[in-house]
Order: C-alpha cells, then structure tokens, then sequence
C-alpha cells in the first residue's frame, strides 16, 4: 500500500476529513486539540501548510507545518496517523515530504515538540537528524512536560 499512497497539500475540500483524523488521533486530555475552526484558518489564511497523505481518497494521515516570516525555522506541529493506518510508514512519509516542503520555502531547519513520555517519537526524531534542545516543563493539557527538537538542514 505504501506504493499507492499520495502526498498533497490540504485544501478546504479536506477540512471535515482533518477534524475528523485530529479527534480520532489525539486525546485531548492529553494533547492541544485543533478545533475545525482552526483547521478553515490553517487552510485559507495561516502561515501554514498542511500536508495529507490519502489512499483512494480517504486520508489516512497529515503533517502541519508553520512558519513565520520573521523566522529562518519552521515549526512541525504535529503528523497524525489514523490508528488504522500506523505502523505502514505514513509518518516517514508525511515527515520526509515536509522536510522537502520546508526546503523549498528556503527555511534552514525546524522546531518539533512532542510529550516527554513518548519515547519512541524520541528515537523517531533522533534518527531524522534532530537534537533535543529543551525540556518544556507541564507543557500538556495533563501535566505532561514536553520535549523540544530541533533540525537544522545542511547546505547544499
């Protein structure tokens, strides 16, 4: 299946499916939750792009990137992966597709932040290239602290 998979960018046609693979995703009493409202502000006036990687159009994860004009880093908000389609590599592929997006908006690298207790994302990130550069006490809806990462790009 990995073969069939597409990677675009997020339009406004996306937006229910979005929400919808956010709740499914994230526990809110654990994570910052995007609201629908958030997501139509992402989509047609945020310093945002969304990617989604779809299956005979079902969407079966995302990536949200955002970036500031003031700023040479993005920021990797979160890559959702529908619990029915993890452990296919979506991840890796949303991720690496990111990385080529963040590369042509000339950005030198970016920001992650996941929770402290989720090692794996650890070792995920690590393997990518990226360095931990804080700890973010009480970071979570519950308490959690979060870790922060950062990936600067080498010159080409």
């Amino acid at each position: 299946m990995k073969n069939d998979i597409e990677i675009r960018l997020a339009n406004l046609n996306d937006l229910d499916c979005l929400w919808t693979l956010e709740k499914d995703t994230f526990d809110p009493f654990k994570y910052h939750i995007l609201s629908r409202r958030q997501f139509r502000y992402l989509l047609t006036k945020g310093n945002a792009d969304i990617l989604v990687a779809s299956h005979d159009r079902t969407i079966l994860g995302a990536a949200i990137l955002f970036y500031r004009k003031t700023s040479s880093l993005g920021r990797l908000y979160s890559i959702a992966v529908h619990p029915n389609s993890q452990k296919q590599s979506i991840g890796h592929l949303l991720f690496y597709n990111l990385e080529k997006t963040m590369k042509k908006k000339d950005l030198k690298g970016f920001l992650c932040e996941f929770r402290q207790d989720q090692n794996w994302l650890s070792n995920f990130y690590t393997k990518l290239g990226c360095k931990m550069i804080a700890i973010l006490p009480n970071y979570y809806p519950d308490g959690m602290s979060g870790v922060k990462m950062q990936k600067l790009f080498e010159k080409e």
